[in-house]
């Protein structure tokens, strides 16, 4: 199953901020690896009323039964380690 997380990030975002998010992705799924798939995405989809850019986030879970409260869980924490990363 994959979730995909759109984010709106400051226009000034270099390069190297939406790098820095890549490897802490990769962090994440790989201390995380029982419940993600190592692949995920970060692509720019496009401009926000030309000041901000909108970043997608593909990560992949591994499908296992579970509450739905779990993933809500996991997405937050998904959500959270991914705004937290982008503050400038």
């Amino acid at each position: 199953m994959s979730e995909t997380i759109k984010l709106a990030v400051d226009f000034a975002t270099t390069f190297e901020d939406i790098q820095a998010l890549k490897e802490e992705m990769a962090k994440f799924v790989k201390e995380n690896n029982r419940d993600y798939f190592p692949d995920f995405d970060i692509e720019i989809a496009g401009v926000n009323n030309l000041d901000q850019l909108e970043l997608k986030i593909k990560i992949l879970h591994k499908v296992r039964l579970r509450l739905w409260i779990l993933d809500l869980i996991y997405v937050n924490d998904t959500l959270c380690r991914a705004t937290g990363q982008m503050t400038i």
